[in-house]
């Protein structure tokens, strides 16, 4: 059981650095996630047909503008703490406990990523009416 376990911890990291969702749960998730939220390219691309006002264009591109700014910024950290990993791992023998520390950093600064896309097409849909989301869902199919 042990060697199980341990097997499942080692097989369990490349997802982790490698940004892979595990399967199953997580990609039910990520499509209820899809199914309730709306790609700014699709209200942009139906902005006529939902009846999209002056007004909610300009908070959906200021929306995106602070979104790519604040993901610039977690993309510029993250680089250099996934160089610093990299180099850590080369050594014959490894600090584990440095190792645990950039792990440690590299998640939190994806979980702000994630945070930062989720918050952004929150924002996004709140813009919309609920008759421009039913809109949107009947063209999204």
């Amino acid at each position: 059981m042990k060697r199980a376990n341990t097997f499942m911890l080692f097989a369990a990291v490349p997802l982790l650095l490698a940004g892979l969702a595990l399967p199953a749960t997580a990609d039910e998730f990520e499509d209820a996630v899809d199914a309730a939220l709306f790609d700014p390219e699709l209200i942009m691309q139906y902005q006529g047909e939902i009846g999209l006002s002056k007004e909610q264009s300009i908070a959906i591109r200021d929306t995106l503008k602070a979104h790519t700014e604040a993901m610039t910024g977690i993309q510029w950290d993250l680089v250099p703490m996934l160089q610093e990993l990299t180099k850590a791992l080369e050594p014959a023998k490894v600090d584990e406990a440095r190792v645990r520390k950039l792990l440690r950093d590299i998640l939190e600064q994806e979980a702000k990523a994630k945070e930062e896309q989720l918050v952004a097409m929150v924002r996004i849909k709140n813009t919309l009416t609920p008759q421009q989301q039913a809109k949107l869902r009947e063209l999204k199919k």
